[in-house]
């Protein structure tokens, strides 16, 4: 079996399938930067996670290690967070031609009446 990161991250969680066992490059699939991403979406880990981030060079043996007697329990199980896509700043952004946070920024500054204006000229535009 090839080590992952989610691998990584699952021994970490549960404690279960070793990574190392049977792969000595196993190591190098550790990313740090996921491993304390994944983490800190727990609000359980995050702390543990802050306190890894100060550590980006430490070797991932230490580190997986510091995990799994810092964090608790298994069924570590979050959600990655999701951009929220906001279809008034997209119709801004089509009809204005400019980035995603330009748009923001102007929608903040439209109108209530030129919103509207601006969703029924952009239904036509479908």
């Amino acid at each position: 079996m090839t080590a992952t990161v989610w691998s990584w991250l699952e021994y970490i969680r549960t404690g279960r399938g070793d990574p190392r066992e049977g792969d000595p490059e196993a190591v190098r699939a550790y990313n740090p930067f996921l491993v304390n991403r994944a983490l800190s979406y727990d609000k359980g880990a995050v702390l543990s996670a802050n306190r890894m981030n100060a550590y980006p060079l430490l070797d991932p043996e230490m580190a997986a290690a510091y995990y799994r007697g810092a964090l608790r329990g298994p069924g570590r199980r979050t959600k990655w967070a999701k951009p929220v896509l906001d279809a008034d700043a997209e119709s801004v952004s089509r009809a204005l031609g400019m980035g995603r946070s330009s748009a923001r920024q102007a929608l903040r500054c439209m109108t209530d009446a030129q919103l509207a204006e601006l969703r029924t000229s952009m239904e036509g535009m479908k």
